[in-house]
């Protein structure tokens, strides 16, 4: 009888100290280490339609890529590191108006993103190294805003259930010249075969205004161009709601899941055609064991 109350009393002890842990806030921080290595699987399915004179063109597009992001030499006294991403395309299929100019996975070159990182899982200074290849459904609000809600950037104080923070989204050739924002909210914990994990959501809405001139050019360097030589003006928005499972103890994201609503105005500018374009965009991240 005394080990079973002494057993309780212990059972009740540690849930006393996680959650009065959980009422003085956690402070997430990414662990910096030289030479570390995380390998995610990624599978993205975008479902989209395109309003056009004819009519309604739809189609689909499914993606199935492997990112290797390394950590290279620690800078400023251990505060930050050298990071490299490097994306390879392992399956790429699409179908409908975009489908006959798709590309096969091997004619796809790997790209590769070096930047510094930093404990608040900061990227900056991000740049494309060697070819850049982009896939087709970023033009429609899809691929690269859907990897806002994938690497989370982390408070700069310690946080309680419920508390958000903003986020930065850099400008790109993608979103346009303008930095925009997107909010984020830790959830709490959530046991994962056995592991316990950081929940922390992304959502908001980011303004889609692609340098058409760059991107063609990537895309053309990629060894695909989808605009066929045609002259595109792309504008609109994407809404973003995503979730990120955290390591506590390295700041890794273990998993992470987004949806991506767009809705784009497009215009042909040779045809004086204009189109309303719109995309749905699942995104699922897994780090490799």
């Amino acid at each position: 009888m005394n080990y079973r109350l002494t057993k309780t009393f212990a059972v009740l002890a540690l849930a006393a100290i996680s959650l009065a842990s959980l009422q003085d806030g956690v402070l997430i921080r990414r662990v910096l280490k030289e030479n570390s290595k995380d390998t995610y699987k990624v599978e993205s399915v975008t479902k989209f339609s395109v309003d056009t004179p004819a009519g309604a063109q739809e189609g689909s597009a499914t993606t199935l890529t492997t990112i290797e992001a390394k950590m290279g030499a620690l800078k400023d006294n251990g505060s930050a590191a050298a990071y490299t991403m490097t994306t390879t395309t392992d399956k790429l299929e699409m179908d409908g108006m975009m489908g006959a100019n798709a590309p096969t996975p091997d004619k796809v070159p790997p790209v590769t993103i070096e930047g510094i990182i930093d404990s608040q899982n900061r990227i900056t200074g991000a740049k494309p190294v060697g070819k850049a290849s982009m896939n087709p459904m970023q033009m429609l609000g899809g691929s690269e805003a859907a990897q806002f809600g994938l690497f989370v950037q982390f408070p700069d104080k310690a946080v309680k259930e419920g508390d958000t923070w903003t986020i930065n989204v850099p400008a790109s050739m993608m979103t346009g010249k303008e930095a925009q924002t997107l909010t984020a909210k830790f959830v709490g914990t959530r046991d994962v075969d056995g592991q316990k994990l950081y929940v922390v959501s992304v959502s908001g809405k980011v303004k889609i205004e692609p340098d058409m001139d760059a991107m063609k050019k990537a895309m053309t360097e990629g060894g695909n161009d989808p605009t066929m030589g045609m002259d595109l003006k792309i504008k609109g928005t994407a809404d973003i709601d995503a979730e990120n499972l955290i390591d506590p103890a390295t700041g890794s994201t273990v998993s992470a899941k987004t949806h991506v609503k767009g809705a784009t105005d497009v215009e042909i500018v040779q045809m004086s055609m204009q189109m309303k374009a719109t995309s749905d965009t699942t995104v699922k991240m897994t780090l490799k064991k």
